[in-house]
């Protein structure tokens, strides 16, 4: 009697945690649907997509549903160009023409002057040099406004050490603050001269 009693807690126990198990595993792995919903046909499918993509993808370059480095879009990847830099230098500024006319389709401005000229002008008065940002040093730690800080109030404080902006946006900064403008248009490039040189954008 006690035998049997102990191998049907054991059964039962093993059936709670094998459908505890399934249930974490389908929370987790359908957590990023944007309507969840409890219909068991829906969650089956869900599944099904999740297992799918896990043996798909084991070893991904990124945790995102799409990544860069992945073949995705075949229009994409035609177009593509990885060996873009992401920081302008005077080394990678200078773009050919077929790129500046459809570049400059995207702007909207109005007899913008060209984009060879103005970073040629431009590194006149800045460094070129952008190394020192990219350097990983323990005594710097980049982080957007209202991030989480939660655990790692010693190292990020509530100073700010880099700011982000578009011309648009500048504002008076401290002196321990560096300025990292982000230009979409030419005229922000000549805001940058302009700021350095006499104020007046030519």
């Amino acid at each position: 009697m006690m035998t049997s009693r102990n191998k049907g807690l054991k059964m039962f126990t093993l059936a709670l945690l094998f459908i505890i198990t399934i249930t974490s595993f389908l929370v987790n792995y359908t957590n990023n649907v944007v309507s969840t919903s409890w219909d068991p046909k829906q969650m089956v499918y869900q599944f099904s997509e999740q297992v799918k993509k896990l043996l798909k993808y084991p070893r991904r370059p990124c945790s995102c549903d799409t990544c860069i480095l992945e073949e995705g879009s075949a229009w994409f990847e035609e177009r593509f160009n990885i060996t873009m830099q992401p920081f302008l230098t005077n080394q990678n500024a200078f773009m050919s023409q077929e790129n500046y006319r459809w570049w400059l389709k995207l702007q909207g401005e109005r007899s913008p002057k060209t984009m060879n000229e103005t970073v040629q002008e431009l590194f006149r008065f800045i460094p070129g040099d952008w190394e020192h940002f990219l350097k990983r040093s323990s005594s710097r730690c980049r982080r957007m406004n209202k991030a989480p800080t939660k655990g790692f109030e010693s190292d990020v404080g509530s100073k700010t050490t880099h700011h982000f902006a578009y011309p648009e946006s500048y504002q008076e900064l401290g002196e321990t603050v560096s300025l990292i403008l982000i230009p979409f248009k030419i005229l922000d490039l000549r805001w940058v001269i302009s700021a350095l040189t006499n104020g007046t954008i030519n």
